[in-house]
């Protein structure tokens, strides 16, 4: 089943750019790009194009004024698959149906005798299901600057982003949902419009050819409105018109209006003397509508210093090999508004739609709350950068950053109406250290050779919560002096090898199992953080030949499988699948030593533990590139300046742990928990760069 969902999927991207003004200061320049993407993608239903046009505009008609604009047109088509959720998904399909299932009958029909009564090719098939959403997109952004001295001038600009979105879904008869419905659609449309006007004030100006001065103070106002409606309807007369209006029972029917506004004031200034010692500081307020009237205004700050050692004439010994020794050290505050319900989070929010015994009404659905306010992070950074032999650069930087006043859902009493209300609760800890060494191996005429390895660790520590009580669910949870993400479930303790039978630890500590799953108490197995990541990467360059490459690596974070439990059943899922890792390593007689329980009807084996608990650690190419250029004077005789010809691969390989189970542990979310995710593509992408 997987060949017949997944393909070799081509790519195509054509860009043309064109750019061009006078030589004269105050002639115009524009810059012109038309781009074109198709996008098929290597699961069947899962596609995009898009088609891009951007243009700008500068112009300087004097000393005095300048001015221009940016503006970018989209329009893009996206196929999204099926309606349905994960079950209509076609890889979620390919690891659950049998392999016996074929994807048609002997007479040439769809076969629907499958798995939960699925077949994935069917619903992406012309007859099948349809989820299409279109985009407009039209962003404009004109400038107009005034130089009122040489070193002081002002700028306004304003910026307008549009974009509409239409998403149609057809749930078909081809899929036990829409079959039951006999046919469902639905539309939903976004409008979204975001207007903004930013207002600068700049002074520079460099004193006694030593002291350099940067003043800004700025205002950014923006206001956001978003306009969504949805309709949905079943019951089709006909298959192959899946128009809503051509249902026959109504369904759902919604609309509604989201605003938000910001207004910040902020203002910034950079002092350095001789390239030797360097100052900075600023202080901004933003004020949303997102929170409650008490606390909408929050004012954030920072300062920093920099001071290059290696300038000071008492260093003057060590210049013949010591390029750069520079100290860096900073704190400052910054703000987060995206909490909660991100539009209306401190309001009272009441729904309409009700209907008491045929009487309209309206219920609550969110409490308010006038002191809800602006999530607050201190950045405290510290940072060390070298440059010796002209050759080797290291940067190391440490950090501590603690997150305050994080809003959460805070559960109360359903006496109340509703469950939980937000609140400024939580406090979250991280610091940690990055180290980058950056070195040219080569530095000629022909050949140029630099390689560069960056390393991060992280530690993030839960500080505080609503309550001295943790928010668990079944296998994380969230608990002061934890991580983020901490993994806390019932731990696997193998294979009885007498019997098959699955075992988990009794007690939260101890060797003492059980094969009673509901016996076994939760342990604390790992979180999905990881302890070390970072990449490696290359540029090598040799006469007309250009080469290089990228690795990711990740390692010490845990993933949990939660597909795994479906995937690799032991016989819970009667019907179903289940992987080769299964088959190859399952208990087959007493005396064998394995992970994989037994085959039986209705087993246990699929239960949240730590069987499905992996580990993240990987080493992944994420990108090599291999390119030529013809000699310039060679292309000159065709007016083209360059000339180069390449050849790019993503995606190459992923080398991971032994006991990963899945397509690629990068993809996973943050928060290591991995379901039926959509395989990183392995890209091949041949090209041409023309410049004139």
């Amino acid at each position: 089943m997987v060949e017949e969902v997944t393909r070799t999927a081509l790519t195509q991207n054509y860009n043309l750019n064109i750019q061009g003004g006078g030589r004269d200061p105050r002639a115009a320049h524009y810059f012109l790009s038309l781009d074109y993407l198709n996008d098929e993608g290597i699961v069947i239903g899962k596609d995009m194009k898009r088609y891009s046009f951007r243009f700008n505009f500068d112009q300087a008609p004097s000393k005095i004024v300048k001015y221009g604009f940016n503006t970018n047109f989209v329009y893009s088509e996206t196929n999204m698959g099926a309606g349905g959720g994960y079950f209509t998904d076609p890889i979620t399909q390919a690891f659950m149906q049998s392999p016996w299932n074929s994807v048609k009958t002997t007479d040439g029909e769809w076969n629907m005798n499958t798995v939960n009564g699925y077949n994935p090719v069917a619903l992406r098939s012309s007859e099948g299901d349809q989820s299409l959403a279109k985009q407009y997109r039209a962003i404009l952004s004109p400038y107009v600057t005034i130089n009122f001295l040489p070193e002081l001038f002002y700028t306004m600009r304003a910026g307008a982003d549009v974009y509409v979105v239409d998403e149609f879904g057809f749930w078909s008869f081809l899929q036990p949902q829409g079959r039951s419905k006999n046919g469902m659609g639905e539309n939903n449309t976004t409008i979204h419009t975001l207007m903004s006007i930013t207002n600068t004030l700049n002074y520079l100006k460099t004193f006694n050819m030593k002291h350099n001065v940067n003043i800004m103070l700025g205002q950014e106002a923006q206001y956001t409105y978003q306009k969504n409606a949805y309709l949905a309807g079943s019951n089709y007369p006909v298959q192959d018109k899946p128009q809503v209006a051509n249902t026959s029972v109504p369904g759902s029917a919604s609309t509604y209006i989201d605003r938000m506004a910001l207004s910040s004031w902020f203002g910034n200034a950079e002092y350095n003397y001789d390239n030797k010692y360097y100052l900075s500081a600023s202080l901004r307020a933003d004020g949303s509508s997102r929170f409650g009237k008490n606390n909408r205004w929050a004012t954030f700050y920072s300062v920093g210093a920099k001071y290059r050692m290696s300038e000071e004439s008492f260093m003057e010994s060590t210049r013949s090999w010591l390029n750069n020794l520079t100290f860096r050290i900073s704190y400052g505050t910054s703000g987060n508004s995206e909490v909660g319900n991100s539009w209306y989070a401190a309001k009272d929010l009441f729904g309409f739609g009700y209907n008491y015994n045929g009487i309209p009404g309206m219920s609550r659905e969110q409490f308010g709350n006038d002191d809800l306010k602006w999530e607050k992070t201190g950045k405290f950074n510290v940072g060390l950068d070298v440059t010796f032999l002209n050759r080797f650069t290291v940067e190391l930087d440490y950090y501590n950053h603690l997150t305050s006043d994080m809003v959460f859902a805070v559960p109360t009493s359903f006496v109340t109406g509703l469950d939980e209300y937000y609140q400024n609760v939580g406090e979250l800890s991280n610091r940690g250290f990055e180290a980058t060494l950056r070195t040219i191996i080569f530095n000629k005429k022909d050949l140029k050779w630099n390689v560069s390895i960056s390393a991060s660790h992280n530690k993030n520590e839960v500080k505080k919560l609503s309550t001295d009580l943790p928010i668990e669910s079944t296998y994380q949870i969230t608990e002061v002096g934890y991580p983020i993400y901490q993994f806390k479930m019932k731990e696997f303790a193998g294979v009885d090898p007498e019997t098959g039978s699955p075992m988990w630890y009794l007690n939260e500590e101890g060797d003492e199992t059980t094969t009673n799953w509901n016996k076994a108490k939760k342990r604390y197995v790992g979180d999905a953080n990881p302890k070390w990541f970072g990449a490696i990467s290359s540029n090598l360059e040799y006469k007309n030949f250009d080469f290089s490459f990228q690795f990711n690596y990740s390692l010490g974070g845990k993933i949990y499988g939660n597909s795994l439990r479906y995937d690799e059943h032991t016989g819970a899922s009667v019907g179903e699948n289940f992987t080769k890792y299964v088959y190859d390593n399952r208990w087959q007689k007493p005396g064998d030593v394995t992970d994989v329980p037994k085959l039986e009807f209705y087993g246990s084996s699929n239960k949240h533990s730590t069987q499905f608990l992996m580990s993240g650690n990987y080493l992944k190419l994420r990108s090599i590139v291999l390119g030529y250029s013809l000699p310039s004077e060679l292309t000159k005789k065709f007016y083209v300046s360059r000339l180069r010809f390449y050849v790019q691969a993503d995606n190459l390989f992923v080398l991971t742990a032994k006991n990963y189970r899945g397509f690629d542990p990068s993809s996973v979310g943050a928060d290591g928990v991995q379901w039926w995710n959509y395989p990183s593509p392995r890209n091949v992408v041949f090209g041409v760069n023309v410049d004139f």
